[in-house]
């Protein structure tokens, strides 16, 4: 028997197919939330990989240079070098009463600089560029002092007299005191004095006729020499190497050595680091006398450094001009010319020869000379310490003061303050320094305040003085700006066998210090900004964005699913409902 009409319930047909709309739209929601998900996690990596691709050195099979490498040879770049001199205005009262150096800074004289690598070449596995990095330097009167020409005079410390009167007394040498004697009259006779006028471009590139220099390369001299000393010279010193006296002379459109550097084909965290300058892989041992101080360690100049630094790294570069390499920590978040960067200083310790890690860069002192007799300041001792039972190192900073060391006095020499290091080399060649001259930071910056205030009219301030300040692009490691500074001093002393120097007080005097302040054209700025800010930016907007797209999108297609089904299963109801009650009607007609 089959059921009654009352037990029947009809129910209409619902098509459980999504709508086309709704698959369009989850298709769209699809690709937004994969693009959100790329940007929140592909992008990173991807990004990463293609900036190591883009910095590393190469060259294509026809010689043709990557960008990187196109433009580390030809840098774009300003760099302008402001020098400042330190006139002496009481030469006099220093040469013959003794008295403290008053010096007033001049300048600047303002220099710009460019440089460029005309020679290099890729070793045949392409991991290594050997180049020679030319430099020239041009006067910019715009940019100058009104009083800064390049004819200036200026008073300064008459170098070649004074490395004469130094190596007389230097103990290496052993001259005779009627020595001594003879020839510091015939520095006389020269007209070499402890002082001179000089004009600034002779000073620094030109370079000018010393007579001592004059002499010391004369057939005259060369003549005596084979004749009454087997070839030897007749001087009880040697003469440097100059035909004239200049700092800089002959640098203009010339390298300093030729380099041999990572290309970072194989790791681009060592690219641009440094293989081997002049051929050597480490310093010479007459420079500097441990091997972490006679490690070439990091770049050229600091021009390149890794990629994706971190404010916990600490950046190393080789400094030719002054003959040795440097580190730098973190300082601070800058930005320049809108691209947001990290700024990298020079800690004071790097300066600080009387630290441990630091002996190998210490000024030898063969004269013996208290340079600074103030510093450094210890208590009065109280002598209630054994000596004999205890073992210390009296050449550390920590210990200067300590009751059985004897304050700067330590090996039969004196020690200098912080802030001081010879120069060890002709700078930026391979060739020892030509006379006994001190590098410091500008104004004495990370020395003592007794130290500060051995010679009137020197100020420090930090912003404008330290000596090593870069801002990098994190991300490329890419340099932004770069501000280098040194200065160069003099030492002097008293010795009574010598007759300029007889009065002449135990110190440094300072010459002159440079301010290089190097940044990059516009064109160069805007390729870092639109790879490296632009494109990381409208990354990052995109992936919050996308995401925030995305997940109302899935939103609107669930909401618009349970509403349409909803519908569906409420005209089902009403169906249903219309049905029962027809057939209701129909049964009672019945």
């Amino acid at each position: 028997m089959g059921k009654s009409v009352s037990e029947v319930e009809i129910s209409p047909r619902v098509s459980r197919r999504p709508a086309k709309c709704t698959v369009i739209s989850s298709v769209i929601a699809a690709l937004i939330l994969l693009l959100s998900a790329f940007c929140w996690f592909g992008f990173s990596p991807l990004f990463t990989a293609m900036v190591a691709m883009k910095l590393s050195f190469s060259e294509d099979n026809l010689g043709v240079p990557s960008q990187a490498t196109f433009l580390w040879s030809k840098p774009p770049m300003n760099n302008t070098f402001n020098f400042y001199i330190y006139n002496v205005t009481n030469p006099t009262h220093v040469t013959y009463y003794g008295e403290k150096p008053r010096v007033i800074e001049v300048g600047p004289f303002a220099i710009r600089e460019s440089e460029r690598k005309k020679e290099y070449s890729f070793s045949d596995d392409g991991d290594s560029i050997w180049y020679k990095n030319y430099k020239q330097f041009v006067y910019d009167a715009e940019r100058s002092c009104e009083d800064c020409t390049y004819e200036a005079p200026i008073y300064i410390p008459n170098l070649p007299a004074i490395g004469a009167m130094m190596d007389l007394g230097d103990p290496k040498y052993n001259v005779s005191r009627a020595a001594k004697w003879i020839i510091s009259v015939g520095l006389i006779a020269l007209g070499e004095y402890p002082f001179k006028y000089v004009r600034f471009g002779d000073l620094v590139f030109d370079g000018y006729d010393d007579p001592l220099l004059t002499l010391g390369h004369s057939p005259i001299l060369k003549y005596l020499s084979n004749t009454y000393n087997n070839g030897s010279s007749v001087m009880p010193f040697p003469i440097p190497p100059l035909k004239k006296m200049g700092f800089f002379v002959g640098y203009n459109n010339s390298n300093d050595e030729d380099y041999v550097i990572n290309s970072g084909k194989a790791d681009i965290n060592n690219i641009a680091s440094i293989k081997k300058w002049a051929g050597m892989a480490s310093l010479p041992e007459t420079w500097w006398s441990t091997p972490q101080a006679r490690a070439i360690n990091g770049s050229d100049s600091g021009s390149f450094n890794k990629p994706n630094l971190k404010k916990s790294d600490r950046l190393y570069m080789f400094q030719s001009y002054m003959c040795r390499s440097f580190y730098m920590d973190f300082h601070e978040e800058s930005t320049v010319h809108g691209i947001p960067g990290y700024n990298y200083e020079i800690p004071t310790e790097v300066y600080d020869t009387t630290r441990q890690e630091n002996i190998g860069f210490r000024y030898e002192n063969r004269e013996k000379v208290n340079y600074f007799p103030e510093w450094p300041e210890c208590p009065p001792k109280t002598n209630t310490t054994n000596c004999d039972l205890v073992d210390i190192n009296c050449g550390l900073s920590e210990n200067l003061c300590h009751e059985c060391c004897d304050r700067s006095h330590f090996n039969g020499t004196y020690l200098l303050p912080p802030g001081f290091f010879p120069m060890a080399c002709f700078p930026g060649k391979n060739q020892d320094a030509p006379f006994g001259m001190i590098f410091s930071a500008p104004h004495y910056l990370f020395s003592p305040e007794s130290t500060v205030d051995s010679v009137y009219g020197l100020n420090p301030s930090h912003d404008p003085h330290v000596p090593l300040s870069y801002t990098h692009e994190p991300q490329s490691g890419m340099v932004t700006e770069v501000k280098f500074r040194l200065q160069i001093n003099v030492p002097i002393r008293q010795w009574s066998d010598i007759v300029q120097s007889g009065q002449m007080p135990n110190k440094f005097i300072p010459v002159l210090w440079a301010d290089s302040h190097a940044y990059l054209t516009q064109p160069a700025y805007d390729m870092i900004y639109n790879f490296f800010v632009t494109i990381p930016t409208a990354v990052y907007i995109t992936k919050f964005i996308s995401l925030f797209v995305g997940i109302l999108l899935v939103l609107l297609i669930v909401a618009v699913r349970i509403r349409i089904r909803q519908l569906e299963q409420r005209k089902i109801r009403e169906q249903n409902a219309l049905l029962k009650e027809e057939t209701r009607r129909g049964v009672q007609v019945v």
